[in-house]
């Protein structure tokens, strides 16, 4: 009788559970659909249920290893493939329950995130809208970065050597495969994950989702190593981007009673953006602006205001910069900023330069850097004559075609500058400034007299293609005769180098304009005779130019200003296009003119390949 009251007790309590639905908001039904191990303590639905109907709910937390090898054993046996996601997520369990790095672990997470996606013995075949395949390649992606950071404070990468690959149950030599940076691993000298840096004062990071681990290579090189051309045009300090893959053999199963080799790839997103793995293209996770950023990080940002006033201390810095070493076959973009400013601000558009996918792997960039205080026409000569020489240098057979259609980009001064590389002067600039003819100047110096001849007499540069201005004083501007900005041009240092030649030159040359202060802010007076002349100039035909113009009242008229240069000015007729964007001065730095400019650039990749 007791037992019997027993029964009916229990089954009274069974039958009293309740079942049914409660209503949920959205937020709370996207927070349960997508909850794995990576964004919450414990793992996902389908993993319990996986545990549950293996009865190991109960266990798996105190005890993540041991779940670990009853579903690795299950696996040999049905090859069930969704087993494989609950592994890796029992993997990193099993890294949270110790304070030190737990390779094993992290390789089951690493291998078994791996198979599920690749793994030609398993069943059914994976599917991309499942939600263990987004997992398995989040996890696989967490678990090679904690690799990287546990590498990096061992010194282990930076001795490139990758190591050795250990999962419950197996282990792999982990081999160094493909590498597609300029430098061998071991000449960084760190390595960082792009994941655990926030970027600011730019637009977010141009990201792609993928496999694998985009990271910052970091390195900085001596006096000897920049006299090489490979260390030339890099910055002392840089910081590459590159995204890490572990991969194995195509038929490489996880189920092999002895394991293949893994293979560690280093891969350039400016060349690489996919990878084939089991006859598929799977794209890479890519992070082009962190490394950029980074570089930035803690250091002077004004450097260009400093260098307007203080132009002396910066002359050694001028010059041109990349960001990647110099690769032939690729269209060079040239990117010369404007007054009181430097390389920065051109990072924006840079950023959406590089995300295009055809830009990024056809072209390749250069930054000039110069004193802005100095008079234009010399720093126009400066320019040209750095650009030559680079050429030679990086090219000295002149069998890189790809340098013979570089494109320049010039921002308001720099704009100007861009315009005295695809000009020809004959002696206009000279007769517009001095009545005594340059061949029966007398006196001067043969160091002043080229100084002279190069800044006033200059041909187009017979390897620029297209030309693209933003907001460019072609004829100057009123603002540069204000008494504030005179007086501010009053306080500008230019080399004596520059100045005392030309007060020389003076002298003896007769002027037809009044010369007491020449810097760029005097040059760029719309009432300048030089800079006038050089407008009327016409661009050389075989130079395309566009021109991408602000306005601050509204976008897509002609007649306004953007508060700097007044429309009159920027105009350039001929143009094969004119965009008028509503925006101030820094126009380069708008999405209109970011869309502009790749449209721009797409059209003169079409162009390089239908003359080649």
């Amino acid at each position: 009788m007791r037992a019997i009251t027993c029964l009916l007790l229990a089954a009274l309590a069974t039958s009293c559970s309740s079942i049914g639905v409660i209503r949920q908001t959205k937020d709370d039904w996207y927070s349960q659909a997508t909850r794995s191990v990576l964004n919450s303590d414990d793992v996902s639905d389908v993993t319990i249920n996986i545990l549950r109907r293996r009865s190991l709910t109960a266990s798996y937390r105190q005890d993540p290893e041991g779940a670990i090898r009853a579903l690795q054993r299950e696996l040999a046996e049905t090859r069930e493939r969704e087993l494989c996601v609950a592994i890796a997520e029992l993997g990193i369990i099993q890294t949270r329950r110790i304070s030190v790095v737990d390779r094993v672990a992290l390789g089951t997470a690493v291998r078994y995130s791996y198979a599920y996606l690749f793994d030609p013995q398993l069943e059914p075949a994976p599917h991309q809208f499942d939600a263990q395949f987004r997992w398995a390649c989040d996890i696989y992606n967490f678990a090679i970065a904690e690799f990287v950071r546990a590498s990096t404070q061992e010194s282990r990468t930076r001795a490139g050597k990758p190591g050795l690959l250990e999962w419950y149950g197996g282990s792999a030599p982990l081999e160094l495969g493909q590498n597609e940076l300029a430098f061998a691993l071991k000449d960084f000298e760190d390595v960082e994950v792009a994941y655990d840096f926030r970027v600011e004062g730019l637009p977010p990071p141009d990201s792609r989702r993928g496999l694998g681990v985009p990271v910052l290579l970091r390195q900085s090189w001596t006096k000897e190593e920049k006299r090489k051309v490979e260390f030339k045009y890099l910055p002392d300090h840089l910081a590459f981007a590159a995204t890490i893959l572990v991969r194995f053999s195509d038929d490489a199963s996880v189920l092999d009673a002895q394991s293949a080799p893994g293979m560690l790839d280093v891969l350039d997103p400016m060349e690489t953006v996919s990878k084939q793995i089991g006859g598929v293209d799977v794209p890479l996770e890519i992070d082009y602006t962190t490394p950029v950023a980074s570089m930035l990080s803690g250091k002077p940002q004004a450097i260009g205001l400093r260098a307007l006033f203080f132009g002396p201390d910066y002359k050694q810095k001028g010059g041109l910069y990349m960001f990647q070493p110099y690769r032939k076959g690729r269209i060079p973009i040239l990117l010369v900023h404007g007054l009181a400013s430097d390389p920065l601000t051109w990072l924006p558009l840079y950023n959406d330069l590089v995300a295009d996918p055809v830009i990024r792997t056809r072209c390749q960039f250069l930054f000039w850097f110069y004193p802005t205080g100095q008079p234009v026409l010399f720093s126009g000569q400066q320019l040209r004559r750095a650009l030559s020489e680079a050429y030679e240098l990086v090219s000295p057979d002149d069998d890189d075609i790809a340098n013979d259609w570089t494109l320049v980009c010039g921002h308001s001064l720099g704009g100007v500058l861009t315009r005295s590389l695809v000009v020809d002067t004959g002696d206009t600039l000279w007769d517009t400034a001095f009545e005594v003819p340059f061949d029966q100047l007398d006196g001067i110096a043969p160091r002043e007299r080229n100084l002279l001849r190069d800044s006033f007499f200059f041909e187009s540069a017979p390897y620029i293609r297209r030309a693209i201005f933003y907001a460019t004083p072609h004829r100057g501007s009123p603002d540069a005769k204000m008494g504030v900005v005179q007086w501010m041009s009053g306080l500008i240092a230019v080399p004596s180098q520059t100045m005392d030649p030309l007060f020389r030159a003076v002298r003896k040359a007769k002027p037809k304009i009044r010369i007491k202060r020449l810097t760029s802010i005097q040059s760029l007076r719309d009432d300048n005779p030089i800079i006038q002349a050089l407008a009327d100039l016409p661009i050389n035909p075989r130079t395309t130019y566009h021109s991408i113009i602000g306005d601050t009242t509204a976008g897509g008229h002609e007649g306004g200003s953007d508060g700097i240069v007044p429309y009159v000015s920027s105009h350039v007729p001929g143009a094969e296009s004119e965009l008028i964007v509503h925006s101030g001065h820094s126009v380069q730095q708008t999405p209109e003119a970011a869309r502009e400019t790749i449209r721009i650039v797409r059209e003169h990749i079409a162009a390089f390949d239908a003359k080649r």
